[in-house]
Parts: C-alpha cells; sequence; structure tokens
C-alpha cells in the first residue's frame, strides 16, 4: 500500500491541470469562502448561503487565502483528498476482502475516469468521500472497543462531517440500526478479532461496559438491550447535536422569498415545492414527490453500473448497476453493518431527490465496488483455494483498471471552456469600468475570476421569463451581458440588442442603462 500510495502521489504531476472546470457548484464554494475571508459570512451575493453546510468553503478558506485565485492550488488541494480517500478505503476494505484484494480496489477506483475528474474540481464530493470512510474506521474503533468515549467522539466526528457532506449525517442512524440488528455470527471483524483477541484489556472492554452509571442505566432499560440501545443511541443524539447550530442559523437566515442567485432556495424547498428556487411556490404532494421514484431509480441504477460515467438509462449499464445493487443487499444481509444502512438510506433518499447528478452516487458506487468483491470471493471460495480465488479476483479488478483508465479524460473540453471564461474576463475588464454592473445567464462562474459581482439571469427567465429579466436589468442597472448562445437567453437578448463581442459560445451584450424603477430594492435583496 505504501509504494501505490507513494506512485498515485507521484502521479498527481501529470494527473492535475491547473484549468478551472466550472460547470456546476465549484463556483459557489470558491465565493462562499471568499466571503467567509471577507467576514461577510457565510453568505452569497450578501445573502446568507443555506443550501449545504459551511464545512468545505471553511477548509478552502486557507487555499484561497494564501494562494489567490490560482487553479491549481485549488485542484492540487482536492486532489489531496483523493489520496486519502484511497488510504482510507483501503484500510476499511482489507478487513473484509484482505490486503492484496484491497489494493487492487484501489487501483480501479484511483483509474475510475469520473474519479479523477471529480479530484481537479473544487467538490466536497471526494472530500466527502474521505470523510465517509475515515468515518467508518472510527465506527469499528467504537464498535470492537465500545464505551461511552469512543460513542462519543464517533457522534462528533459524524456531526462534524455533516459539515462537508450534509448525507454523512445517516450514519448516525445507520450505526443505531446496526448495533440494534447485528449479524449472528457476525459480532467481531476477523482483522480486529485477530488482534483484540491478544488483548486481555480489549476482551475486558468487549465483555462489560466501561462505565458503571451507563452499566447501571442498562440495566434499568432491560439489561443489555437496554445497554446497547444507550450507547448504539449516543452517536445518533452527539452527531444531531454538533449539527444543530448549523439548522438553528438556517431558521433565522432562510429568506421566506426566491432568491435570484442561486437555483436551490434550500434542500426543504427543492424536495417539496414544485419551483425548487422559491418558497412561495405550491407546494408537492406526497403522490408526486413519489412519482420521482421511476426517473431516479434507474439513474442511480445506470450511474453504478456505468461506473459513474452515464445516467441515462441504458442495457447493459442497468444490468451491471442491478447486480451491484443486489450485491450490496447480500452484503447487508450478511453484515448488516452501518456502511450498507447507509448505503440503503441514502439510496432511498436519492429515489425522491429533487434532481440528479452521477457524482452523487460516489461513496454508494465505492461500497457496491466492494460488495461485488466480496459475494465474488464468496462465490470463487466453493470452488477454489485462497491464492487462486485471490489471484482470479485481482487480475479481474486491474483488467477493470486499465479498461477505465483515460489519460487526462476531458482535459481537452475543459482546457477550452476554462479559456473562454478567461478570455471572457479580460474583456470585461478592459472594456468596463471596475464600478459597471455585470451580468450573465450563470454570473458566479465569471465572478471567481474577475473577483467582483455579476448577477445570475437564468432563474428568473426560467421562473418568470423575459419580463422579470428585464425588471432585474432595471433594477440592477446592469451594463452588460455575458450570454451563452446555448441557452435561453441569447436568442431574447439578440432580438432587441447588437452583441459587442463574440467569444468563443458567448456573446458580450452593452445594455443602454433606462431608469430605475421607482423605490427599487437594493441590488442584493431578494426580488
Amino acid at each position: 500500500m505504501v509504494v501505490f500510495f507513494g506512485l498515485a502521489a507521484v502521479s498527481l504531476l501529470w494527473e492535475t491541470h491547473a484549468f478551472y472546470d466550472a460547470r456546476g457548484d465549484d463556483s459557489l464554494y470558491v465565493l462562499c469562502a471568499r466571503s467567509l475571508l471577507a467576514e461577510q459570512g457565510y453568505s452569497y451575493f450578501g445573502i446568507p448561503f443555506v443550501v449545504r453546510p459551511p464545512g468545505f468553503s471553511l477548509l478552502l478558506m486557507p487555499v484561497v487565502s494564501i494562494f489567490g485565485t490560482n487553479f491549481l492550488a485549488w485542484n492540487l488541494f482536492v486532489q489531496s483528498f483523493s489520496l486519502l480517500t484511497i488510504a482510507a478505503f483501503f484500510h476499511f476494505a482489507r478487513h473484509r476482502v484482505g490486503d492484496w484484494v484491497g489494493l487492487a480496489l484501489c487501483v480501479v477506483i484511483w483509474t475510475n475516469p469520473v474519479f479523477r475528474e471529480l479530484s481537479n474540481r473544487v467538490l466536497s464530493d471526494v472530500p466527502g468521500a474521505a470523510f465517509f470512510f475515515l468515518l467508518l474506521l472510527f465506527e469499528r474503533q467504537a464498535r470492537f472497543r465500545p464505551s461511552w468515549r469512543n460513542h462519543l467522539f464517533l457522534g462528533i466526528a459524524i456531526g462534524l462531517g455533516a459539515y462537508f457532506r450534509t448525507a454523512l449525517i445517516l450514519l448516525g442512524p445507520a450505526v443505531l440500526v446496526a448495533r440494534l440488528l447485528p449479524s449472528p455470527g457476525q459480532q467481531r471483524d476477523p482483522g480486529f478479532s485477530e488482534r483484540n483477541s491478544q488483548d486481555p484489556r480489549s476482551r475486558a472492554s468487549a465483555a462489560a461496559p466501561s462505565n458503571p452509571s451507563i452499566h447501571r442505566l442498562g440495566h434499568r432499560l432491560g439489561h443489555r438491550l437496554g445497554h446497547r440501545l444507550a450507547l448504539a443511541g449516543l452517536p445518533l443524539i452527539a452527531s444531531f447535536v454538533v449539527l444543530a447550530p448549523w439548522n438553528l442559523r438556517n431558521q433565522r437566515a432562510t429568506s421566506p422569498h426566491a432568491v435570484e442567485h442561486v437555483l436551490v432556495h434550500s434542500y426543504s424547498t427543492g424536495m417539496w415545492h414544485v419551483d425548487k428556487g422559491d418558497p412561495d411556490s405550491p407546494r408537492l404532494s406526497f403522490g408526486e414527490v413519489l412519482r420521482r421514484i421511476p426517473v431516479r431509480v434507474p439513474q442511480a441504477v445506470t450511474a453504478l453500473g456505468s461506473r459513474l460515467q452515464s445516467r441515462d438509462p441504458e442495457f447493459v449499464p442497468m444490468i451491471l448497476g442491478s447486480a451491484m445493487l443486489l450485491c450490496l443487499v447480500a452484503n447487508l444481509w450478511r453484515r448488516r453493518a452501518p456502511a450498507e444502512f447507509f448505503a440503503f438510506a441514502f439510496l432511498a433518499i436519492v429515489s425522491v431527490y429533487f434532481g440528479f447528478l452521477e457524482r452523487l452516487m460516489l461513496i454508494v458506487f465505492l461500497l457496491a465496488l466492494l460488495a461485488v468483491t466480496e459475494v465474488a470471493q464468496s462465490v470463487a471460495g466453493l470452488r477454489m483455494s485462497e491464492t487462486a480465488r485471490r489471484s482470479l479476483i485481482v487480475a479481474g479488478l486491474l483488467g477493470l483498471a486499465i479498461h477505465d483508465y483515460q489519460y487526462q479524460p476531458k482535459w481537452q473540453e475543459i482546457e477550452e471552456r476554462h479559456q473562454e471564461l478567461v478570455d471572457l474576463a479580460d474583456f470585461l475588464e478592459s472594456e468596463f469600468p471596475e464600478d459597471a454592473v455585470l451580468a450573465a445567464d450563470n454570473g458566479r462562474h465569471l465572478e471567481v475570476l474577475l473577483d467582483r459581482p455579476v448577477h445570475t439571469l437564468k432563474n428568473a427567465l426560467a421562473r418568470e421569463g423575459m419580463p422579470r429579466v428585464l425588471d432585474l436589468l432595471r433594477k440592477h442597472q446592469v451594463d452588460a451581458i455575458v450570454a451563452d448562445l446555448r441557452l435561453e437567453l441569447a436568442p431574447h437578448l439578440l432580438q432587441d440588442h447588437r452583441p459587442l463581442r463574440r467569444i468563443g459560445n458567448s456573446v458580450v451584450f452593452r445594455i443602454p442603462k433606462g431608469p430605475a424603477p421607482e423605490g427599487a430594492p437594493h441590488s442584493n435583496a431578494p426580488p
């Protein structure tokens, strides 16, 4: 593992690019980090940001502070978490499948083109996966050295992890269920039982509670079952207590109206309202939410079967993804461990989620890949020796790694998008003064490069059409708009405005200022 980890670290020299792959939420993490550095709170465009917790932006703060707008530094920062993910995953998997098979699984993950792509983006997916497998290592420690301290530490760690990736809060209930429904004959992990069996202190710890007061509480609640429930529930309670300040802050900070600069107002609005950006829009019925299931489940299964490379349902990825889910089910039944309970809790949420991206399935994919390997080991063990079985599985995994590996995947496309943004930023800076008001389809990507506000127009266009966009232009006294010719806004603008400059797929328009509407609110206020 040390050799592989060293080679993986060296490979970052040619696996890390210096481009800005601005397609999703990358910009929001950076802009919120800048807002924190400027002592303006966790906010975007002057409005408190409530969609996701601030953990990843907090981690970005020192990187942004030291290196400024340096895309290579940002990407290397995320790449460091890809190394941590591999290391934590190996230490989790080795106790299930052995060192050599665990190492081969790490090679498959490292060469997966989507994992490599996500490791070069300023997103929390890869850091979230690293924290997840670290939490599973903490969970194992608490399971085999059961004490109130270890379980309390696990709960605090889960709560802190949820500040980086909200879904990690599901590990709290997953631990509780796993403790209450242990698998027969699976009380001890083979890798740990060998070490712990040699340690009389560990055997004593496993045999009796370490804290007399909790022991007495367990007897009052029903002897061993009560004690198990008290100890197992501690991580769940502690994790929610740790996350409580974020939830309380959001109750005070959330705007009751649509926020024009972000697509999703909050998780609650996204889940339960017709317009996921407007809490004033009509609420969805429970049946309407459940009607997402026939759409989301095939997308999730396809993402698994395609190894995160597609979400469009096709026959082969659907079959492969279904097989991976069956292996996860088999593992859930056999192990009843927190990892598998987490995977199916997460899948349940994804099945009714308001949106879907393949990268959302990263953690479940890693667990499903491990489950497939475990099932393959069990089946092969019926007819093969241990050496032959291990050799066959390692060879198959390495073959998959070779099949999937792509040298610098999509780098040319990413570089072209990056260069277009850089050229647009250079032109806007040369053509318009610093106090000029700028807008774009999706303003935050340009805002990262310009380091000044750029209004977003696509959300208003999607909600209320061009009349609402014109209202925003007058309200904010916009001087220039950058519109993507492939999106809906540009054709509308071309009807009435002559382009100032075309750069790549984007067109810059100079907007003649009309009178601002009377009593127009501040530009940072919600419409």
